[in-house]
């Protein structure tokens, strides 16, 4: 509106003209020739992503060959703008940059154990005893929420300017605690920490990233969990998640469909519009802790639920266990009636469902479980390259004006930009004017009481004082809305009667908004007879910078301090008060947190307004110092692309042994940045290279690098597609082997399965001989178990598991051979056997039958025919569980039975390898069963001997 009022309405004529684009736009020749005639006496309005996804679109096509490539590159430098930024270093800023996803997407390495590693770590610190070690440490350097319900996240958050001893005493606690009562996941890590040896050594290993592994771990698995680990505690990735402050610097954001991880915030409950997380282990990290505090939808819950009733049995029973063991002490005795198993839930009862979701909606084992199935499989898709574009790109051009109200950032804006001194003096005094006016014109400090919401009390302080205005530069009003703010406001009694309305911005109507006290009718402020200066105007985070208010010109506004806050951003929050210093004046008002933090960084530690400017000025150089490092790479990769026009794309592999296998190479940044450019085959000759060279040196000289894990990009994919979660398997048209009879009387008078006229094979042999995978031979099958070259054969051509015979009949020979049947030849066996009842020297047994009579020891039960005596049959369990597992079964009997341990002894002789077991999966796969895997008998068994492997 102002542009138009000013340019396009005034006497000037001047005309806006905006200019979008974006990836999946399909660009021709013809429409470069439009861009290329532009239109006069206009001013295009760009945004910053548009902008540089233009300039990428020609790096797409210079990689791609493009025959238009020449032509966008021609209008590309035959541009005659003269660029102008306002508020160039928030434009500018090296936190912002532009991807283009290039090749196939493919699911991320080890998610799975990522996700599951991650939310291992955070449910050990969210449960921990506050008289334990661990407990202590978190209650000196962290912040918690006690008045959580159980089952819900405590809200741990680690305090600001953390010692580097404190840390690494926190990653020692939260291994230890983890040997000491490891998950189901790292059970065998406590196998292996028997030994003291040992165990100081994957300790060390674990939380340094820059020692070698020195230690073994066998099975694959485990390893890509200790790799996991190490990444989360050994390179510092946990303690940068915590330290985080949930709808400040990262949430969800709802209206970012489909994908539903965790974006970088921009401000106070200010998503930003495409911004997503580069790492990994951080997206992990922040989703699970975003949805920790925010909890989960209905729909979510919904979702989370029909997976849950699709499990198998075992895994439907023990994955709602540990969702109803957090939350049963909240239950009366009919809410535990109802919800206390798995099997009761009903989603068609509308009762049971609404008290479902009101008791698990912040459940951190029920948001571990949706988070793991529904989300993190689907939305962490990984690029083997990427093109990346960022502000030394957008500010690649001849002619750029731009202005900013401070300068902090100067030194590590792109090397294009060039500082203009002005010849105006009130302009030059700018800075110090605003110290000045801090200095002079602050009446007070004030520290909020640490009892109850932070939103809370500092609006209640507000209303106490009876001040204009409320500046949240700190951040404070995070997590409520700028509508129930002033809502409590207008219904609170302490608001003073001069006040006639409450003035604040809604972001869903993208317009500030009056609220008039007495009729309670709520307007937008440019329409509204009440304006701001007769209000208390809210300025939330987001607008606590280029947002101009008419107030009164003795208003008072209260400004808040947050952990981590930078000078620039306190200026720009104070300017909002235009009349600072000529009657206006400011209060102070800073949390219990920073309070401390101030106490440990400056050197008179109270809360005086020269302490605060004191405190601001050590944390800008602070975050200076910590954006050296990506400023500095993406200077390098800007230079090495002007040199060549390919230089953009950089491989991107985020496999864990990539990652966090080898030791991270910790040395000064300058040392880095000079191998980077020898590696990159820059020269310090280039004026470019030579001035990050400078910068890195001189403002980077205690800055120790060793990986950057705090990356924000824009992805844009070359084509937005869905992804499909279902993948109907589809075989190729087989022909079914003819089956020919042979002389069945024989067997009944047979002593083994040699004396039948019939070409056998034992169970071993025909696994060997027709089965694939080829792990599945390791499989120590028993060597009494045979079949005919028919029940064998039941295709012409086999080569994987997927078409063998399923067992439902056998027949024992008196050595104790047992002659696996098909239907065929059960079927004239049986009728041998009623004939001959009690004369023959076989038995005949269903296996289903069987397993029932040993699982009751009812010998009846079987419904054996042929001898009488079925002692052979019902001792036998080794060869009834191999049968099973032939079958595809995963549970081997009732709970605690004695028949059940030997059934998984006998499966544990059967998997002894480790390729058997590893197999296994595959075989339960065939047969139908994937579904009862988890947390099933055969489950347990595998992952004990892979434990029992690493002793």
């Amino acid at each position: 509106d102002f542009l138009h009022l000013y340019l396009t309405a005034s006497t000037l004529g001047i005309r806006l003209v905006e200019q979008p684009f974006h990836r999946q736009v399909e660009l021709k020749a013809k429409f470069i020739a439009i861009l290329g005639h532009p239109v006069p006496n206009a001013c295009y309005i760009v945004a910053p992503e548009h902008r540089l996804s233009l300039e990428m679109k020609f790096q797409e096509w210079a990689y791609e060959n493009n025959p238009l490539a020449p032509t966008l590159q021609q209008y590309l430098v035959a541009q005659r703008f003269v660029d102008i930024f306002d508020e160039c270093d928030a434009l500018l800023h090296h936190r912002y940059q532009l991807v283009y996803a290039m090749g196939s997407p493919t699911a991320l390495d080890n998610c799975e154990i990522r996700a599951a590693t991650a939310q291992v770590l955070l449910a050990l610190l969210n449960s921990c005893l506050p008289r334990s070690a661990l407990g202590r440490w978190l209650s000196l350097h962290g912040l918690s929420d006690t008045k959580q319900c159980g089952g819900a996240y405590c809200g741990i958050r680690l305090k600001v300017g953390i010692s580097k001893e404190a840390r690494s005493e926190l990653r020692q606690l939260i291994v230890d605690e983890l040997v000491k009562n490891p998950p189901e996941e790292f059970t065998w890590l406590r196998h292996k920490c028997r030994k003291q040896p040992m165990r100081a050594r994957m300790t060390k290993a674990i939380i340094s990233n820059n020692e070698n592994i020195e230690v073994k771990i066998a099975e694959p698995t485990h390893f890509m969990y200790f790799l996991a680990l190490r990444g989360l505690l050994g390179f510092g990735l946990l303690e940068y998640a915590l330290e985080q402050r949930p709808r400040v610097h990262f949430g969800i954001d709802p209206n970012r469909k489909p994908k539903r991880v965790a974006v970088p915030f921009r401000a106070a409950d200010v998503p930003a519009n495409r911004a997503e997380f580069g790492h990994p282990e951080v997206t992990i990290l922040l989703t699970t802790l975003a949805y920790y505090y925010q909890g989960l939808t209905e729909s979510q819950m919904m979702e989370a639920l029909d997976v849950l009733l699709a499990f198998g049995r075992p895994a439907r029973k023990k994955a709602y266990e540990s969702w109803f063991e957090s939350v049963r002490n909240g239950l009366s005795k009919d809410e535990l009636e109802m919800l206390n198993d798995a099997s009761k839930l009903d989603k068609s009862n509308p009762t049971q469902m609404a008290l479902f979701v009101r008791t698990f909606a912040k459940s951190t084992e029920l948001i571990n479980f949706w988070l793991r199935r529904c989300v993190f499989r689907w939305d962490l898709t990984q690029y083997p390259e990427r093109i990346a574009a960022s502000s030394w790109d957008l500010a690649n051009s001849l002619r750029i004006k731009g202005f900013s109200g401070t300068n902090e950032s100067n030194m590590i804006l792109p090397y294009q930009i060039k500082l203009s001194e002005t010849e105006i003096p009130s302009l030059r005094a700018t800075n110090g004017l605003m110290l000045h006016c801090l200095l002079s014109y602050t009446m007070s400090c004030h520290v909020l009481p640490s009892a109850g919401y932070v939103w809370q009390s500092l609006v209640d302080f507000v209303l106490a004082q009876g001040h204009e205005a409320l500046v949240d530069t700190g951040s404070l009003l995070a997590g409520i809305s700028n509508h129930a703010i002033a809502q409590y406001m207008l219904a609170s009694e302490q608001l003073r009667t001069h006040f006639r309305a409450v003035v604040y911005f809604d972001p869903v109507l993208n317009q500030w908004m009056a609220w008039h006290r007495q009729t309670r009718y709520l307007v937008p402020l440019r329409d509204s007879s009440i304006k701001e200066r007769d209000a208390c105007v809210i300025f939330d985070d987001a607008r606590s910078r280029g947002t101009d208010m008419k107030l009164n010109s003795d208003a008072v506004a209260v400004l808040t301090l947050g952990p981590k806050l930078t000078k620039d951003k306190l200026m720009q929050g104070a300017g909002r008060m235009r009349l600072l210093g000529k009657g206006q004046r400011v209060v102070v008002v800073a949390t219990k947190e920073v309070q401390d933090a101030m106490a440990t960084n400056v050197q008179n530690g109270g809360m005086t307004i020269s302490n605060v400017l004191e405190w601001v000025v050590g944390n800008t150089a602070t975050c200076i110092e910590a954006g050296l490092t990506i400023w500095s790479q993406q200077g390098l990769w800007f230079a090495q692309s002007q040199q060549e026009e390919t230089g953009s794309v950089i491989p991107e592999d985020m496999a864990l042994t990539t990652l966090y296998e080898a030791p991270s190479d910790v040395q000064p940044l300058g040392d880095t940045v000079r191998r980077q450019i020898n590696d990159k085959k820059l020269s310090l000759k280039d004026a470019m290279v030579a001035k990050i060279a400078y910068v890195c040196d001189r403002l980077g000289a205690k800055i120790q690098v060793s990986m950057q894990y705090g990356e924000e990009c824009e992805r844009e994919l070359q084509l937005e597609e869905e992804v499909q979660k279902e993948l109907e398997k589809q075989y190729p048209v087989q022909e079914a082997s003819i089956e020919p009879k042979w002389a069945y009387a024989t067997a009944l008078r047979a002593h083994q399965v040699d004396g039948i006229p019939v070409a056998v094979e034992t169970l071993t042999e025909s696994v060997r001989r027709r089965w694939m995978p080829a792990n599945l031979h390791a499989i120590q099958w028993p060597a009494t178990i045979h079949g005919s070259t028919h029940f064998f054969n039941t295709i012409q051509v086999t080569t994987t598991v997927d078409f063998t015979r399923l067992v439902d009949m056998a027949l024992r020979f008196p050595n104790g051979d047992v002659l696996l049947l098909s239907d065929m030849e059960a079927d004239e066996m049986l009728g041998l056997l009623w004939d001959e009842a009690g004369t023959t020297r076989v038995e005949l047994v269903n296996l289903s039958m069987l397993v029932l009579a040993q699982d009751l020891n009812e010998p009846r039960v079987s419904m054996a025919r042929g001898t009488s005596n079925t002692t052979s049959w019902m001792q036998d369990t080794t060869v009834g569980a191999a049968l099973q597992v032939v079958n595809g079964a995963t549970m081997f009997g009732p709970k605690e039975s004695v028949v059940k341990s030997q059934r998984e002894a006998a499966v544990e002789k059967m998997l002894a390898n480790s390729d058997a077991r590893h197999a296994m999966f595959e075989l339960v796969a065939s047969r139908g069963e994937a579904r009862n895997w988890n947390a099933s008998d055969l489950d347990f068994i595998c992952n004990n001997l892979s434990v029992l492997d690493e002793m």
